[in-house]
């Protein structure tokens, strides 16, 4: 089975950010896909804390595993006069730019893993809102080491409040997830936990399986959830609609409801700005 296009349309458009202004919702959403790609890097070698000493083999493999996981996450299929398509902020679109291997190598392991890697203190990240990963020998034992931050339970949810919808752990797995074959299941939540138990830690499997599991009662987006054949969900269909333009003649192009949307995002900035207008 796979997931209805439509469903990962709308979820990966509620996980957009309320306010699309400055450099906030890009470090939430790079914080959060360093994050998932490091735990199911950490999955996928069985190893933890990971070392990413760029000089030892060990080190290029494990650079490898979590760059791997990051591209699955963030990269689109590009169009044939698109060149690159990614996500570097969740709910848009963006065109070109650097690629994913790129964007992981430039400011992920050559930033903050290395500085870690020369700090005498243990080296938190991101900084803000709060840390997901602790870094560096005093807080991994190894040079290069990243590890979970102890908090990082309580501290991961804050990343996703400032987002458009209420059921940003089901979106995200719905995102995560939206190019794969998931096990049969009754319904969208539970096809998700399953897959979830076999790219993610235990851990975090349980805890956004939880997480999942206290949405449900908000979730009312999943009455046909499933395909059985595989349709690509983030196509040029929804390009314009996301990604913005300021020419007319595509919106003229769009349904009424990819018109609501963008109609209802756009007012959402206006109101977190408190700037007036005329409803």
């Amino acid at each position: 089975m796979y997931l209805n296009p439509k469903l990962v349309e709308s979820s990966f458009k509620r996980l957009a950010p309320v306010a699309n202004t400055g450099k906030k919702p890009l470090e939430r959403t790079s914080a959060l896909m360093y994050f998932l790609a490091f735990d199911a890097a950490t999955k996928r070698l069985d190893c933890c804390p990971l070392d990413l000493n760029p000089r030892t083999s060990n080190g290029k493999t494990h650079r490898d595993a979590m760059a791997l996981e990051f591209v699955k996450l963030v990269r689109l299929k590009n169009g044939a006069d698109l060149g690159i398509r990614q996500v570097s902020v969740l709910g848009k679109i963006e065109r070109g730019g650097n690629s994913p291997e790129k964007r992981i190598s430039s400011n992920f392991f050559t930033v903050p893993v290395k500085k870690a890697s020369e700090s005498a203190k243990s080296y938190n990240y991101p900084n803000r809102p709060s840390p997901l990963l602790k870094m560096g020998l005093a807080a991994t034992g190894l040079k290069w080491g990243v590890d979970y931050h102890d908090s990082w339970r309580n501290n991961l949810p804050k990343l996703l409040t400032e987002m458009k919808g209420n059921t940003q752990f089901t979106d995200l797995a719905i995102f995560a997830f939206r190019n794969d074959s998931l096990p049969e299941a009754e319904n969208a939540r539970e096809a998700l936990s399953e897959a979830l138990k076999k790219r993610y830690s235990e851990d975090f499997a349980m805890f956004w399986s939880g997480r999942m599991e206290a949405e449900k009662v908000f979730f009312k987006h999943g009455d046909d959830p499933f395909r059985s054949s595989y349709q690509d969900s983030l196509t040029e269909s929804m390009f314009s609609a996301i990604v913005g333009t300021s020419d007319r003649e595509p919106l003229k192009s769009m349904d009424k409801e990819s018109l609501i949307d963008r109609i209802v995002y756009l007012e959402g900035l206006l109101d977190a700005h408190d700037i007036e207008f005329q409803p």
